[in-house]
């Protein structure tokens, strides 16, 4: 099992404002970069082995959005308002230009970073990741399973975020006892074949060990990040002017396959690759999103 203890050298990045950043650097220091944003709950864990990222030639940089494993809390953030942190993210590892890449919650980030860092983000490629919650002619919850369309419908509605943390507090502790029991609970409303992918500690050990690093010190960024994505991004998704690469599986259903195609038909250029699978499916392909991130994006 993967620990948090077992990743690579850390780095502490000060935003704007003062909060404290997170992020951890996987591969090798010439390696190609991009910035990965992790799922919801997630954190700086990264999606691959130190191993595998040098196989693959990337330097992959990755970091705990606010609220997630140490870093600082953001109360009321959307979308868009991360754009800045992943600046000084790149700025403090010493990357003037990099690609990016995020899977499920982490897809909107990535895609925010494209459209709001263009002068430094190469290309963009988003996992399993859903459409803006105003998305125009999209039925947003069609087929979705039940706890993901009922967070979505909550999240959207104002929130007591001191009540709504102290109701979480259980699922929070049984997520630290036993990481991986949640999560293959959670997976219970997954297809056949995200059971399956869980079985490949390659895919299952990141996930489980970045969901306990996510709430390790609170609930926080897994509630906040949640309400971000409940709220309007706060960018268009249509002025994005970098290239975008879209995978999803087709039996998908935290993400249904509708999301992905929404989004092709709405980012300008943006690529559609339907696989076959769940919502895991995409972590199967990273040789192919790196060739496509690099071949795309350049330096």
């Amino acid at each position: 099992m993967l620990h948090i203890s077992d990743l690579p050298g850390e780095k502490l990045t000060v935003a704007d404002d003062g909060r404290e950043i997170w992020s951890v650097a996987t591969g090798p220091a010439d390696g190609f970069p991009v910035i990965w944003h992790h799922g919801n709950p997630g954190s700086r864990v990264p999606p691959c082995s130190e191993l595998v990222a040098a196989e693959l030639g990337l330097r992959l940089i990755s970091y705990d959005r606010p609220g997630c494993g140490k870093s600082t809390p953001l109360p009321g953030h959307i979308v868009a308002d991360l754009a800045p942190d992943v600046a000084r993210i790149a700025d403090s590892w010493g990357v003037p230009r990099f690609a990016t890449a995020g899977i499920s919650g982490g897809g909107a980030f990535a895609l925010a970073t494209a459209a709001l860092l263009p002068d430094r983000c190469t290309a963009a490629a988003l996992l399993s990741t859903s459409a803006p919650i105003d998305a125009h002619g999209l039925e947003f919850d069609s087929g979705m399973t039940e706890t993901n369309a009922q967070a979505a419908a909550e999240a959207a509605e104002p929130v007591d975020r001191a009540a709504t943390l102290a109701s979480g507090e259980p699922m929070r502790q049984e997520l630290l006892r036993d990481p991986l029991a949640c999560l293959m609970g959670f997976a219970q409303e997954f297809p056949e074949a995200d059971r399956a992918a869980l079985e490949d500690p390659a895919i299952r050990d990141p996930v489980v060990a970045g969901m306990a690093e996510c709430v390790r010190c609170s609930g926080e960024g897994w509630l906040d990040a949640s309400n971000a994505f409940g709220s309007p991004w706060g960018f268009d998704v249509r002025t994005v002017s970098r290239p975008v690469g879209v995978w999803q599986g087709v039996d998908d259903s935290a993400t249904p396959i509708g999301h992905a195609r929404w989004l092709a038909s709405h980012v300008p250029g943006a690529e559609l690759h339907e696989l076959a699978g769940g919502h895991y499916a995409p972590l199967f392909h990273l040789a192919e999103i790196s060739d496509w991130l690099r071949s795309n994006g350049g330096r």
